[in-house]
């Protein structure tokens, strides 16, 4: 059965529209009307204002940015099938457990936009490398000018740690890649469930992202 893009464009809707009423509700469950537009009543406009378009702002540039990984597609791409899987996926993560969101806009991407789900998911993987990459140059920077708690200094190691086991990974997977996909070819002679599922071509679709 083969679907068509306009019914995932259609279907992605109506995720994204499901997703932020299930949120509403999560997020007003248990309080009281009244309460809550007290707490509104108090609030200032200008500062609430403010972080709303600090928040789409943000969300903007990251799509930018996602668009940009996908070089030299990257001008094929409408930056409005960016935005939507990025907004769904960070819904989906909230709702979510284990990132599930990440995996929801590569597929999303992929199906409204003709590019590999693959290929849209190792841009994702050199994007949170540099998340992680701004978030480390951020607390090296806070360092230098003031203390920081212990178990800030141990999150931002772990990080620090994480992220260069990643990223010798990925300069391994693509320094070595012809080595690497040439073994997978001589293994998969003897395996034939290797050659079915494609596994050295999805594997060069995925280092040509990286």
């Amino acid at each position: 059965m083969v679907i068509s893009r306009s019914t995932v464009r259609k279907a992605s809707l109506a995720v994204g529209v499901a997703l932020g009423v299930i949120l509403l509700i999560l997020a007003f469950r248990g309080a009281r009307p009244t309460a809550v537009m007290t707490a509104l009543a108090a609030t200032d406009p200008r500062l609430v204002a403010l972080g709303l378009v600090a928040v789409a702002a943000t969300i903007v540039a990251k799509t930018f940015r996602w668009g940009l990984l996908f070089y030299p597609r990257h001008r094929s791409l409408r930056f409005s099938h960016l935005f939507s899987a990025i907004v769904i996926g960070q819904t989906m993560n909230l709702l979510l457990p284990a990132r599930v969101g990440e995996l929801g806009r590569a597929y999303l991407i992929g199906e409204n936009e003709g590019q590999s789900k693959l290929f849209a998911l190792g841009t994702i993987v050199v994007e949170k490398l540099l998340d992680g990459a701004m978030l480390i140059l951020v607390l090296a920077l806070l360092l230098l000018v003031m203390p920081l708690p212990d178990w800030l200094r141990m999150a931002g190691a772990t990080t620090a740690l994480a992220l260069a086991c990643l990223l010798v990974a990925i300069l391994l997977l693509t320094g070595q890649r012809r080595a690497i996909l040439a073994a997978l070819e001589r293994v998969g002679r003897h395996l034939p469930g290797m050659q079915r599922i494609g596994l050295p071509a999805r594997l060069e679709v995925l280092t040509d992202s990286l």
